[in-house]
């Protein structure tokens, strides 16, 4: 019987299956040509340690049944490799996990494992164009939405491409926007979440977002890694709406979220819909 490994044990030394949830798959795409050749993934176990992890495109279309977001498998026969380039990394591990056709997916019953949900390494928006300036370099933020533009529709590529910025602060004030294009507007949708909101805080988690220079400013931008989580019940997000000491009232619907009005950190103040405080 194979040994039950944690990720924080894994190298290129040790042998073993793991015990994991899928936190997320993207796709892996070949630069110079834009075809996709496989999917990254990273997973999560039970110690709250993630791996990222890369599998060719034919392995993934054999497993995808099982390999699902969410789920919680036991993963073998895999390898495991020094990472070669920390460029695109969105989690710590020093190692990445490959999948062969020797790997196997076996799902697990997920009552039976208390595995965590999400992984996050938050950093400070303050650091944001100082200590973070690495546009190849994803990384993790969280704060309150305190402004959004409307949705307005631009001509990329030849088509009609939905377009939105979201400001995010923090408790000291701090203030980030983040453009979101095509699908991430439609994923977010932050019209819907603040009509639903009660003017309570509404809490944007954001997993793997990538740093966006421009004429001397920096803002974010989502790519294919980027996750949004807004569920006041994830362990994270109770952690922050403590830390800002934000009362029983503001967290008793796990669906709202809001923020403080106030305003943007730049000129942007054209089709600026505040979310007012109650």
């Amino acid at each position: 019987m194979d040994i039950v490994l944690a990720i924080s044990q894994l190298t290129n030394r040790v042998q073993g299956v793991i015990h994991a949830r899928v936190f997320k798959i993207w796709q892996a795409i070949d630069t110079k040509n834009n075809n996709v050749w496989g999917m990254n993934f990273v997973l999560l176990d039970k110690e709250g340690d993630a791996i990222q992890g890369v599998m060719p495109i034919n392995i993934y279309r054999r497993m995808k049944i099982d390999f699902v977001e969410g789920n919680i498998c036991e993963i073998g026969r895999f390898t495991v490799e020094h990472i070669k380039n920390s460029a695109f990394r969105t989690v710590k591990h020093d190692f990445t996990l490959y999948f062969s056709g020797q790997t196997y997916v076996t799902p697990l019953a997920p009552d039976l494992h208390d595995v965590h949900v999400c992984y996050f390494d938050f950093k400070r928006l303050e650091d944001i164009g100082t200590k973070i300036t690495d546009e190849k370099q994803p990384f993790d933020v969280i704060g309150r939405v305190s402004h959004f533009t409307t949705i307005q529709e631009k001509l990329v590529n030849g088509k009609l491409t939905k377009m939105q910025t979201i400001y995010m602060t923090n408790e000291s004030g701090q203030t980030v926007e983040m453009t979101l294009w095509a699908h991430f507007v439609d994923e977010l949708d932050i019209d819907g979440v603040y009509a639903k909101s009660n003017n309570q805080p509404i809490i944007l988690a954001c997993s793997s977002v990538m740093l966006k220079p421009y004429r001397g400013k920096y803002s974010l931008k989502a790519y294919d890694a980027t996750r949004f989580y807004m569920d006041r019940g994830i362990k994270e997000m109770k952690e922050y709406l403590e830390s800002v000491h934000c009362d029983d009232t503001a967290i008793q619907n796990t669906d709202a979220i809001v923020s403080n009005e106030g305003s943007p950190s730049n000129a942007h103040t054209q089709n600026i819909d505040r979310i007012k405080i109650s």
